[in-house]
């Protein structure tokens, strides 16, 4: 009595179940859509450090190695540990004095003031110290002296995706 009474009602009734489940399937491909839609643009930061000694270059560059764009909302410089201001050239020139104050140098910083959109694949040079020659008696930059360099600076980068998620790179 109970399956003739199910039966008859899914027969007179077919119709409607055969639309409620074609809009469930929508539903669901449409957020499978979306969350395909969001991977497919996610950015992702990468900060490389490091020393050229052929050329006797410090380096601090950011890459975006995601699919999608990253928009930079803010770098954070820290040097033993206390952040410092990188948004104006003379903390940014005091800075790097202090870390390497027994050599003379050339540098090139980037100073992005508000926020930055930074294409997929695109490289930034967020600093660069060129040694040009001892002010003591040690010899030019050796690899001691740029581990000592790495263990002071620190840099973390705060990004968003363009659907707003916020991500940080350190």
């Amino acid at each position: 009595m109970l399956i003739d009474n199910l039966w008859n009602w899914l027969s007179s009734n077919a119709s409607n179940v055969i639309a409620l489940c074609a809009l469930g399937a929508t539903f669901w491909q449409g957020y499978l859509s979306r969350r395909h839609n969001r991977l497919s643009v996610k950015p992702h930061i990468e900060i490389a450090i490091g020393f050229n000694f052929i050329q006797q270059e410090y380096y601090i560059n950011m890459l975006n190695n995601g699919l999608g764009p990253a928009l930079i909302t803010k770098i954070q410089l820290l040097v033993d540990g206390v952040e410092v201001d990188t948004q104006t050239s003379e903390v940014f020139c005091d800075v790097i004095s202090e870390v390497f104050h027994l050599y003379r140098y050339k540098q090139n910083y980037l100073i992005i003031s508000g926020s930055y959109m930074m294409k997929p694949s695109e490289e930034k040079t967020f600093l660069k110290v060129e040694i040009l020659d001892s002010l003591n008696s040690f010899p030019i930059i050796d690899s001691e002296e740029i581990h000592n360099v790495n263990s002071r600076l620190k840099v973390k980068i705060g990004y968003e995706s363009m659907y707003g998620e916020k991500f940080k790179s350190s």
